[in-house]
């Protein structure tokens, strides 16, 4: 066996069989095997691709080994590597290229969406960056105005600022405000779809407000059938470049990929960027709606990609069936898009490093100003949606955004890995400039003063994280874990009150849990750091029985109130969820059959 051949363990089953030992399987080699549990844990031990010398030397170091202990190790890797439990680097990217095919060719983006809610201004600096992009590259697609705006001088103005923009630079703009929004509903009931939840998907439920899920379900009826880019209005078509490792491709397991430089301000991040001239388009189109197996057969055979950031359950998947990317994501610069600054004493790795380096880089992080990419081109099994950018192929069914509140694109991204078999997300290492007009710093009692809620975003992420949505059909699924929201939010108020609050208090702690045990890791280390640790937990635990409620419900509410809120909007979620297909099938129907879009 060639001794620079590299191998790391394969997706491996567990089964204690008690006195010791453990009988192992290899879903990869179909081979069992029975070992004792300390040679199963050295296994399980070897998680990155590294010569069976190394993988030896390195657990001979961790415990501490005679020579003779380490060779014994080596030796016994060996003929686990020749039973299939170690998997080579070599045979795991030659599987991945296997299951390319060649007569899969995604069409060109078509569709350019602006979901925008009373900011002409920043709609209208977006829309023609965006579309003097689009010109500059002769790109062909169209571009969408989803206007919720509850001004109607705002409507007037951004209607003509769309005919003066389509003017000047012969560019095809579609606008979708309140009014063609109703007729679209009305068309969906003449096909059958109930009236309630055609206007929940579309408007979302006036007293609650914020209704930008809303809006980004509007964009997925109009493109049905497309890729799409769907921008926020407060982005601006600049592109910068972060430092790279060359032409590289990961694929990664992590929630989270992407990397974090921070600045004291907009001027000095701007500075530091490396803005490039490129198709906006075409860089999203590098991943979006691919073929795992042809992007690796795309590298050059001179490039090596990282597999060592993916689980070995997500090689195995990538190795013995197709996948696709389903949607794409770039970095950004500038404003962090981040609502409270308690994500970033949570960072890890690179990120990290960079927050904490200096008490003073850790105060840039207050600035809110940060680039926040992927290195290189990443493909993932996670969950984060992060949309003020995103490319989506809507070709097949996609689940919807819940009409409401914050943070809908988290849960869209949840939605989408638990419920579309197969369907990956693509990193990708550019960013656009983010500049929101109002954007101000954090203060520093946001970090140290103000208790962490719950969001209703938060809670339907934790249900649809924790249910069992089986193996059918993704229509099949979203109707399955629509059933259960309807089943939870059936309840008696009080049962349903007991629910949530045990959902929220089971949340809350589960984040002590994690930030008393990033004190441990990292040693209570740099001491300025673990001082806001210790003050955010101090907070938490003075707090839970406060917050019993989602929080976002709170404001204007009483606590009763919220909780009834809650429910109605758990209900009428649910109904969507199951309705969904059909919407969708329904609005491809009206595209094809009457010419109609949204």
């Amino acid at each position: 066996m060639p001794t620079t051949r590299q191998y790391r363990c394969a997706d491996v089953l567990r089964f204690p069989m008690g006195d010791g030992r453990e009988l192992i399987y290899s879903k990869a080699s179909c081979s069992s095997r029975v070992l004792q549990t300390s040679a199963v844990e050295l296994l399980a031990r070897c998680q990155s691709f590294q010569t069976l010398e190394n993988h030896a030397q390195a657990l001979g170091k961790e415990f501490k080994l005679t020579s003779t202990q380490s060779t014994a190790i080596k030796t016994l890797l060996s003929q686990l590597a020749r039973k299939g439990f170690l998997i080579s680097y070599e045979e795991t990217l030659n599987r991945i290229q296997k299951t390319a095919d060649s007569s899969d060719k995604p069409p060109p983006i078509a569709t350019i969406g602006i979901p925008t809610c009373d900011r002409p201004e920043l709609l209208q600096r977006a829309l023609t960056s965006y579309i003097e992009n689009c010109k500059e590259y002769g790109r062909k697609n169209d571009f969408v105005v989803m206007d919720d705006s509850r001004s109607s001088n705002n409507r007037r103005y951004i209607l003509g600022m769309i005919r003066t923009l389509s003017a000047r630079y012969k560019a095809k703009i579609l606008y979708a405000g309140p009014e063609e929004r109703r007729v679209f509903v009305k068309r969906l009931v003449k096909k059958g779809i109930p009236q309630d939840i055609a206007h929940f998907a579309l408007f979302g439920m006036p007293e609650i407000g914020c209704a930008t899920g809303a809006n980004r379900n509007a964009l997925l009826l109009h493109t049905v059938g497309d890729m799409f880019l769907s921008v926020d209005d407060d982005t601006v078509c600049r592109l910068a470049s972060p430092p790279q490792e060359g032409e590289s491709m990961a694929v990664s397991s992590k929630f989270d990929p992407t990397e974090f430089r921070f600045f004291p301000n907009l001027k000095t991040a701007l500075h530091s960027a490396n803005f490039i001239k490129g198709d906006a388009l075409a860089i999203h189109e590098q991943l979006l709606g691919k073929e795992v197996g042809n992007l690796f057969c795309e590298l050059p055979n001179t490039v090596t990609s990282d597999l060592n950031q993916a689980t070995s359950s997500f090689l195995h998947k990538l190795q013995y069936g197709t996948g696709k990317v389903a949607t794409t994501m770039c970095g950004l610069i500038g404003d962090c898009a981040m609502s409270l600054p308690h994500g970033y004493l949570a960072l890890h790795d690179d990120s990290r490093r960079q927050l904490l380096s200096s008490h003073l880089h850790y105060k840039h992080a207050l600035s809110r100003q940060v680039l926040r990419a992927v290195n290189r081109p990443t493909i993932t099994e996670g969950a984060l949606c992060l949309a003020y950018a995103i490319g989506l192929d809507n070709r097949a069914l996609l689940p919807p955004f819940l009409p409401v509140l914050r943070n809908q694109d988290g849960l869209f991204g949840v939605l989408l890995q638990r419920c579309l078999n197969r369907s990956y997300f693509g990193y990708l290492p550019w960013a656009v400039l983010h500049a929101p007009q109002d954007a101000r710093p954090f203060a520093l009692k946001e970090l140290r003063e103000i208790p962490w809620g719950i969001r209703v975003s938060d809670l339907f992420i934790k249900l649809a994280v924790s249910f069992e949505m089986g193996s059918g059909r993704p229509d099949e699924k979203l109707r399955t874990f629509g059933r259960y929201l309807l089943d939870i939010g059936s309840q008696t108020s009080q049962d349903f009150m007991e629910f949530t609050r045990t959902q929220i208090w089971n949340t809350q702690s589960q984040y002590i849990d994690h930030l008393e045990n990033l004190l441990k890791v990292h040693d209570e280390k740099p001491e300025f750091w673990a001082r806001d640790v210790k003050k955010r937990l101090l907070l938490l635990r003075k707090a839970v029985l406060k917050y019993n409620v989602p929080l976002d419900l709170m404001e204007k509410r009483e606590a009763s109130e919220a909780l009834k809120c809650y429910q109605r909007l758990m209900l009428d979620f649910g109904r969507l969820l199951q309705w969904w297909p059909e919407i969708v099938e329904t609005a491809k129907t009206l595209r094809i059959q009457e010419g109609i879009k949204l």
